[in-house]
């Protein structure tokens, strides 16, 4: 086994890469609402706030994977990179309405999907039973399907709250 740190970015520099989340680990769970005793959304919202105030390093925190060819399991981590990639859509559609098409179009080439001629190759994927609503509504940004289990609210709900905070804060 070999341990190496890495910055964000630095996982998803290889193109030819993707992060996968085995069928084994368990869906998405990270809660938006205000009401239960822990919102692990706004929290990460709020570190990541505190981090950009300061003049400290931000740790995400573990993420552990099994490299398989093109394809990384993971095996550790997988709420803290959804909601990163959750925020990082949110952040492009953000970028797309304020006229930054061309900053937009390189981040979600980079996070979201890569596109180059025929090739596409989308960067994250969920459980099986999430892939079509993760696809529609992270990767292609398309808001009209419905949520049909319990992580997939929480997928829809943790992008509409970084989608109300971006159009707050900034």
């Amino acid at each position: 086994m070999r341990f190496e740190e890495k910055r964000f970015k630095k996982l998803f520099s290889d193109i030819s890469s993707y992060y996968e989340i085995p069928e084994y680990q368990r869906a998405y769970e990270w809660d938006t609402f205000e009401k239960k005793k822990r919102n692990q959304v706004k929290e990460f919202w709020e570190d990541l706030n505190e981090f950009i105030s300061s003049n400290f390093e931000f740790t995400m925190g573990n993420v552990i994977l099994l490299k398989e060819g093109d394809k990384h399991e993971v095996v550790d981590g997988q709420q803290r990179l959804t909601t990163s990639l959750i925020l990082i859509r949110s952040i492009v559609d953000r970028l797309k309405e304020l006229g930054y098409e061309n900053l937009a179009k390189e981040l979600e080439s980079k996070y979201i999907v890569y596109k180059e001629n025929d090739y596409v190759r989308i960067k994250f994927k969920p459980q099986e039973y999430d892939r079509n609503f993760w696809d529609d509504f992270i990767v292609s940004g398309i808001k009209k399907r419905e949520p049909e289990t319990p992580s997939q609210r929480r997928i829809k709900e943790a992008k509409e709250f970084f989608d109300r905070k971006l159009r707050i804060e900034n």
